[in-house]
C-alpha cells in the first residue's frame, strides 16, 4: 500500500520544467481579499502581455535581469507573486523582496499580499508554518522548506546586506532611496550583491515611473532590450503600440464612445475588440543587443472590465486644471515619466504674467502661509495664498533688516505674522502657518530661531531644514525634539521645487504687479538637470554663479507650510462665499473662481462673536508667553 501512495505522490509532483506562466495557469489561486480585483483561478489569457515576462523569469530563460516599467494596477506585481510561489513549490531557494521602505510598505506587502497568497494557494500553503512566531518566521522573514522569503527596505542597509539569496524581487524602485540610512550607497546595487555569487540568479525590477531623468525604472528600462507590446488592428491586421495620441473622444460629450484610431488604416476601433487584440499581441524589442529583458505598457492595454479607455480619458480631463493630478495620470496611467517643460524658468515671462489683484488677496486664494529665509543681516519673508488644486498666489515679499541674532528684527516678524490681509470676497485673512529656515546659520542666529519657534509653537510656526535628497518627502518631522523642545521639520526641497516649477510652467502660480524684477530673478535663479550620482539617476537643482535665490527659498517654505496644513480648500471656499453673501461662480479654464453675482451687495462681513477672533486669540497667547519671560519683550 505504501508503494501505491508513494507512486501517487510522485505523480502529483509538478514538473520542474514548468515555466512561471505555465505554473500559474495550473496552480495559482488569486486570494479572496479586499486587494483582489478578480479572485479565483489565475488565467494568463486575461493579461496576455504578462506571459513573456513570466517566461523570462523562469529558470529556462537565459535572462538574469527582467525590468518592467508599467502603469499602476496592471498585473506587474502579480507576476512577481507568481514567480515567488512557483519558486516555493518547485525550485525552493532564498528570495529577497525589496521595497522603498520597511515600514509601512514591506510590512503591509507581507501582511496584505504575501500571506493571503500563501495561505489560499494549496500548492504552497503547507510549506510555511503561518502560526509560528519564532525568530525564523516573522512578518518580514518567512522560512519554507528549502528556502526563505526575506523583506527589506531601500532605507535600511542592514536589511539588504544581511542575507545571501538566489532571487531578488524589487517593487516600486522609482521610490527607492538614493542611499541607505547608513550611507553605504545605492540600495539596488547592495541588493544585487546579495545574489551575485549564484550563476543562475534572477533579478526582477518592477515599478511605475516618476520624474524624467531622475527615475530608476526609466534608467533600467533604457538599458534593457526595450520591448513594447504590439497588437493587431481588427480591420487591417497591422501591428502597433497603443498610444494616447490615437485615442479619439469628444470632451464635450462623454456619452459618446471612446475609440482608438489605427495608425495604419485609420479605422476607429471600439474597445470591445481589445480582448482579441491582446490575445494576438506580441512583444517587439527596440534594443535587441541588450541582455536585459525590459517591458513597457500603459493602461490602454488593460483587459475589458478593468480601468477602461473612457476612465482614462475622464481622468485626463479631470487633471487639466491640476498639475499634480496630470503628473499622476502621466506616471500611473500612461506609464511615462513626468517631464517639467523647461530646465529653467524665464523670469521675463513671469513678469509679463503679473496681474493687478482686486484686493490684497484674490478670490482664488483661501489660505495664507509664510516662508522665512534667514540671512546674516536680514530676514526675508514671502506670503503666498493657496487655493483649489494648490494654485499659488504671491501676496507679498518683504525684507526685514536687522541682526537675526538680536530680538529686534524678530519683533518686526511678529508684526508681519499678525497682519490681516483684505480678501476680495470682503473678509480678512491671517497667516495660517509659517515655516522658518534653520539651515546653514551661525550658532547665535540658530539659537534665536529656535527660541522664537519654541515660544510660538501654538501658532503653527515651524523650524524647517531643507533636504536636497531626491526621494525625501515634502515634509517630515523629527521624532525627537531638540534641546528647545521643538521637532525640526525636514523639507524635501527637490520635490517642492519640482512642484513649484511645474506650476510656474503651467500658469498655476500668480503674481501681483508691484513686485520688483529682482524678486523674479531670485525665484528663477536655479536651473535643474539630471545626472548619475553613484550610478543613480538624480535630478539636481543648481544656483547660477553670482545669483541669489532668497525668493525661491521663501516660496519653498511657503509650500512646505501649506503641505503641513493640508487645508480642505473646497470646504473653506464654500464657507467664504457663504459668509460674503456671494454666489459661488463656475470656475474658468484656469480654475480661478471669479465672483459674478452678489446677493447682498452692501452687507459687511462681520466676525462671528460666538467663535471669537482668531487674531485676538493669537495676540493674547503671545502676550501671555511674554509675561512669563524675564520682562523683556520678545526673548528670554
Amino acid at each position: 500500500m505504501g508503494t501505491y501512495k508513494k507512486s501517487a505522490a510522485e505523480g502529483l509532483k509538478p514538473s520542474p520544467n514548468l515555466t512561471v506562466s505555465e505554473w500559474a495557469d495550473q496552480y495559482r489561486i488569486i486570494p479572496v481579499s479586499g486587494l483582489s480585483v478578480e479572485p479565483g483561478k489565475w488565467k494568463t489569457s486575461r493579461t496576455p502581455y504578462t506571459r513573456e515576462i513570466m517566461d523570462c523569469l523562469s529558470p529556462q530563460s537565459p535572462h538574469k535581469k527582467v525590468v518592467v516599467m508599467k502603469p499602476s494596477q496592471s498585473a506587474g506585481s502579480e507576476v512577481g507573486i507568481n514567480w515567488i510561489l512557483r519558486t516555493m513549490h518547485i525550485d525552493p531557494c532564498g528570495i529577497m523582496c525589496a521595497f522603498p521602505t520597511i515600514a509601512p510598505v514591506a510590512r503591509r506587502w507581507s501582511i496584505e499580499k504575501l500571506m493571503p497568497n500563501i495561505v489560499q494557494n494549496p500548492s504552497v500553503a503547507d510549506l510555511v508554518d503561518v502560526n509560528s512566531r519564532d525568530s525564523t518566521n516573522t512578518i518580514l522573514h518567512k522560512n519554507f522548506r528549502g528556502g526563505f522569503i526575506a523583506m527589506a527596505g531601500s532605507n535600511s542597509g542592514a536589511s539588504l546586506r544581511m542575507l545571501t539569496y538566489k532571487y531578488l524581487y524589487a517593487d516600486e524602485i522609482s521610490d527607492f532611496a538614493v542611499s541607505t540610512d547608513d550611507g553605504m550607497g545605492d540600495p539596488l546595487l547592495q541588493a544585487e550583491r546579495g545574489c551575485a555569487n549564484f550563476f543562475d540568479s534572477k533579478i526582477y525590477y518592477v515599478s511605475t515611473p516618476g520624474i524624467k531623468g531622475a527615475c530608476r525604472i526609466e534608467h533600467e528600462y533604457l538599458l534593457s532590450d526595450q520591448r513594447k507590446y504590439h497588437v493587431p488592428c481588427p480591420f487591417c491586421g497591422q501591428y502597433q503600440v497603443l498610444e494616447w495620441k490615437n485615442i479619439i473622444f469628444d470632451k464635450d460629450d462623454m456619452t459618446k464612445p471612446v475609440q482608438y484610431a489605427c495608425c495604419h488604416c485609420g479605422e476607429l476601433i471600439d474597445e470591445r475588440y481589445k480582448t482579441q487584440m491582446l490575445a494576438g499581441g506580441r512583444w517587439v524589442k527596440r534594443n535587441p543587443k541588450s541582455e536585459v529583458a525590459g517591458f513597457w505598457w500603459n493602461r490602454l492595454y488593460n483587459p475589458i472590465g478593468w480601468y477602461s479607455w473612457k476612465d482614462i480619458v475622464q481622468e485626463f480631463l479631470n487633471a487639466q486644471k491640476d498639475v499634480e493630478k496630470l503628473k499622476i495620470w502621466t506616471n500611473q496611467s500612461m506609464a511615462e515619466t513626468w517631464e517639467i517643460s523647461k530646465e529653467s524658468i524665464d523670469s521675463i515671462a513671469m513678469i509679463e504674467s503679473s496681474e493687478m489683484y482686486k484686493a490684497e488677496v484674490p478670490a482664488g486664494a483661501m489660505v495664507l502661509t509664510a516662508g522665512i529665509d534667514v540671512q546674516e543681516n536680514r530676514i526675508e519673508m514671502s506670503v503666498i495664498g493657496w487655493g483649489t488644486h494648490f494654485h499659488g498666489y504671491v501676496i507679498n515679499h518683504k525684507i526685514l533688516y536687522g541682526d537675526p541674532a538680536q530680538p529686534d528684527v524678530w519683533l518686526q516678524l511678529d508684526d508681519e505674522f499678525f497682519k490681516q490681509y483684505q480678501h476680495e470676497l470682503g473678509s480678512t485673512l491671517n497667516i495660517a502657518t509659517m515655516c522658518i529656515d534653520t539651515g546653514g546659520r551661525k550658532p547665535e542666529i540658530l539659537q534665536q530661531v529656535y527660541k522664537y519657534v519654541s515660544q510660538r509653537k501654538h501658532l503653527r510656526i515651524y523650524a524647517v531644514k531643507g533636504s536636497s535628497v531626491a526621494e525625501h518627502p515634502v515634509f517630515e518631522f523629527n521624532r525627537k525634539p531638540n534641546e528647545f523642545g521643538i521637532h525640526i521639520c525636514s523639507a524635501g526641497t527637490n520635490k517642492i521645487k519640482d512642484a513649484l516649477y511645474a506650476k510656474f510652467n503651467t500658469g498655476q502660480f500668480h503674481f501681483p504687479d508691484f513686485l520688483p524684477p529682482e524678486y523674479y530673478e531670485q525665484l528663477t535663479a536655479e536651473a535643474y538637470h539630471s545626472e548619475l550620482r553613484r550610478g543613480v539617476p538624480t535630478r539636481v537643482y543648481t544656483l547660477a554663479k553670482g545669483k541669489r535665490n532668497e525668493a525661491l527659498d521663501c516660496a519653498v517654505y511657503c509650500y512646505c507650510a501649506v503641505a503641513i496644513l493640508d487645508p480642505a480648500f473646497e470646504v473653506i471656499e464654500k464657507r467664504m462665499y457663504k459668509r460674503a453673501g456671494i454666489e459661488k461662480p463656475e470656475k474658468t479654464e484656469t480654475g480661478i473662481p471669479v465672483p459674478q453675482k452678489t446677493t447682498q451687495p452692501d452687507a459687511p462681513v462681520l466676525p462671528d462673536p460666538g467663535k471669537g477672533d482668531p487674531l485676538a486669540y493669537k495676540k493674547m497667547k503671545l502676550a501671555e508667553m511674554r509675561r512669563r519671560t524675564t520682562g523683556q519683550r520678545g526673548f528670554v
